[in-house]
């Protein structure tokens, strides 16, 4: 699966608790799931890119890390 694919599940939730204040998907929270596709599907590469190191960067945070999260990095290829 590729980044851009993942990013349709973090805008769906975000698997590590619940987002922070600087979260790039705090903006589509309260939108509806097809329009949370559309909305990524308008975005550049850069900032798809930039969606998800900002993932990663969060998700490395102290208490940050659960089991889900976990799960997400593992098949992200964040542990390798």
């Amino acid at each position: 699966m590729t980044k851009e694919n993942y990013i349709y599940g973090l805008a769906y939730n975000c698997p590590c608790l619940q987002r922070n204040e600087d979260c790039p998907l705090k903006e589509v929270n309260l939108l509806s799931f097809e329009k949370k596709v559309k909305w990524i599907q308008c975005l550049c590469v850069e900032k798809k890119e930039a969606i998800f190191a900002h993932h990663k960067a969060c998700s490395n945070k102290e208490n940050r890390s659960t089991p889900t999260c976990k799960v997400f990095h593992a098949a992200c290829g964040f542990d390798r």
